[in-house]
């Protein structure tokens, strides 16, 4: 039989291949020489990965895009909502959880979504990124009932050397949804779990951003808690190999996931966008005056989200494909436009059907291998 995932394609390589003795002794010195294992005590796990597991992964930084994953839209995106269940005649409950008005909505119109979702994938590939779908099944079910949001691919981040998995601050429909992809991650692409967020550590890790190589953008709300981003960021540094690893915390406003009337956001990435190895996006109101500061400090240009945008379009939560050339949705144009006068390319995706359930592409899309790219705090950044 054809070998049907990436694990089968590499044993079979393993099976062929023509083997030598620095394959099969790492580090021997040669006949009538004692051999030592120092050397393996030395040896880093990011030197050994991708002879273990057959490729290279992990999307650090803000270099070139070559591989992500998107879910296939199915009408099981609104079983939560289904009258039959018992919590259906409680909407607080759900609004409670943020998976109301005022946070992950229900998707109004899952052809258009599929249709979107499609087109998406199209643009990317143009882009040459690779584009994985991910299949859900009929079905898929959560820890505490019918699963949730199985278009947000990126909960999970990757990171080189594995796969980071959240724990959630809320709603309840959407645990074991990382751990879902988790196992596809594994079983498709052989892509290990190097940390699953644990004790009662919140970390919705696929929400954080990185606005270059050595700058990684953490976030405190109610979606990270000090315990859960204190299990994240040690994974996160020694999963890179820059002189110093810079963390930016974001103090997210208010207590909703996403509030329309103020624009207050619980998730990094509606807040604050890489654009340029000196430029985001940014909305504003929605992030602490530190990190407005320290964007100044390290000379970057924040380009200010317009209002409308950022709670109709969800215009922060977008993907960068290299330095100057980001993705973002159609329906934004006010902050598109003043973004193209900072001079950062945009490829425009429309994205419509995606924002009454609070989703943006950043969201939508699991990041899988970047190449490396320009760093911020090293005393000189790649050309």
């Amino acid at each position: 039989m054809a070998p049907r995932t990436r694990f089968d394609e590499y044993q079979q390589h393993l099976r062929t291949k023509q083997w030598t003795w620095d394959d099969v002794v790492p580090f021997y010195e040669g006949r009538g020489t004692e051999q030592s294992i120092v050397p393996l005590h030395e040896l880093d796990h990011l030197d050994v990965y991708e002879r273990t597991y057959g490729s290279r992964f992990g999307a650090h930084g803000i270099g070139r895009l070559r591989e992500v994953a998107l879910s296939r839209i199915t009408d099981a995106e609104n079983r939560i909502y289904d009258e039959r269940l018992p919590y259906a005649a409680a909407p607080g409950l759900l609004e409670a959880h943020g998976v109301g008005s005022r946070g992950l909505g229900r998707i109004k119109d899952v052809s258009l979504c599929r249709e979107q979702q499609e087109a998406y994938a199209g643009v990317l590939e143009r882009e040459e990124v690779t584009v994985h779908w991910l299949d859900w099944g009929e079905e898929p079910i959560s820890a505490y009932g019918p699963m949730h949001a199985m278009w947000a691919a990126g909960e999970v981040m990757v990171v080189a050397g594995g796969a980071i998995i959240p724990k959630r601050g809320r709603d309840p429909f959407s645990f074991g949804r990382g751990e879902w992809l988790s196992r596809w991650l594994f079983w498709e692409l052989n892509i290990p779990t190097l940390l699953t967020v644990a004790g009662k550590g919140i970390a919705e890790v696929g929400t954080l951003v990185w606005i270059a190589d050595d700058v990684f953008v953490s976030g405190r709300s109610i979606a990270y808690n000090e315990e859960g981003i204190n299990q994240v960021l040690p994974v996160v540094e020694r999963s890179t190999r820059v002189p110093e690893l810079g963390v930016l915390t974001v103090h997210c406003q208010g207590e909703h996931y996403f509030d329309p009337d103020t624009g207050e956001a619980a998730h990094v990435d509606n807040v604050v966008a890489p654009l340029d190895v000196d430029k985001v996006l940014c909305y504003t109101p929605g992030v602490d005056t530190p990190t407005l500061l320290w964007l100044k400090q390290h000379g970057y240009q924040v380009i200010a989200a317009e209002f409308e945008d950022h709670v109709r379009h969800k215009v922060c939560n977008l993907v960068i494909l290299e330095p100057g050339r980001v993705l973002m949705p159609a329906e934004a144009q006010g902050t598109i436009e003043r973004v193209r006068r900072a001079g950062v390319e945009v490829i425009e995706v429309p994205y419509s059907g995606f924002h009454s359930a609070g989703g943006g592409l950043h969201t939508a899309t699991l990041q899988i291998l970047r190449e490396s790219g320009p760093t911020a705090l090293s005393p000189a950044r790649p050309a």
